[in-house]
Parts: structure tokens; C-alpha cells; sequence
């Protein structure tokens, strides 16, 4: 669907109660059971050492222990594609995911995703 306004009203406009918070925040994510995004950010390597454990830590932990999550990284500088997995999710004394550890394989910059991996919805039944 194309906006065809500005105002939120007129042809094209959500109905009333159908627009969001009103905050710019999706508040339907949570009840969409898919997971979804909920951090990313930059990490470089320690002193441009390769294979050696980097630790990321958040300035707030996320909510729930680190077993809901998944850490994926990308390069972002360097040559060549790599992709990692966190190695270690650490959680803090309240269980609540602080950090992840990843070995790095060079001098260079990573990007990093973590979502929350919710639970699978189960199959519909099929009847025959």
C-alpha cells in the first residue's frame, strides 16, 4: 500500500485504532511469535590480533537470559565474506543477556546482529 498522505488521514490513511502507539515504536512484534531484531552495533578485533576471544558487552542488558538469543557477525571491513556465530552468551546476575564472545579470524571490523529466537509456532493439523 503507497502513502498517499502526509497527515495520516485521507485516502490511503490506517483507520482510526489501526495507526500504532503513536510513539514509533512497533508494539506488534512481541505478539507476532517470529523472531525479530532487537540490537545491533560495531565490534573490531582486539589490536588487530586474529583468532583471539573479543567479549561484547551491552550497555543494558536484554531481557531474558542469553539461550533466547542469537549473535550473527559479518565483516565490515577487510576482504573477503565471513560470517560468525557467538561462541559464549553471558548473562548477568539478574539472567539477563549482558555479553557475547566471538573468536575473530583477523585485523578487522565486525558488524553484529542479535535476535530473539522465539519458539516455533507449532504446524497446523491437516485433515485428509
Amino acid at each position: 500500500m503507497a502513502a498517499t498522505t502526509t497527515q495520516g488521514t485521507g485516502p490511503g490513511a490506517a483507520f482510526p485504532g489501526q495507526k500504532g502507539p503513536g510513539n514509533n515504536r512497533n508494539i506488534f512484534l512481541s505478539s507476532a511469535g517470529s523472531s525479530h531484531i532487537v540490537a545491533t552495533g560495531f565490534m573490531d578485533s582486539p589490536g588487530g590480533i586474529g583468532g583471539l576471544a573479543t567479549t561484547a558487552t551491552f550497555v543494558e542488558p536484554l531481557e531474558g537470559g542469553g539461550a533466547n538469543y542469537e549473535v550473527i557477525l559479518h565483516r565490515s571491513s577487510g576482504s573477503g565474506a565471513e560470517i560468525l556465530i557467538a561462541d559464549i552468551k553471558t548473562d548477568d546476575a539478574d539472567g539477563n543477556f549482558a555479553s557475547f564472545t566471538v573468536t575473530v579470524s583477523g585485523n578487522t571490523d565486525y558488524r553484529f546482529l542479535v535476535y530473539r529466537n522465539l519458539p516455533r509456532l507449532p504446524d497446523p493439523v491437516v485433515s485428509v
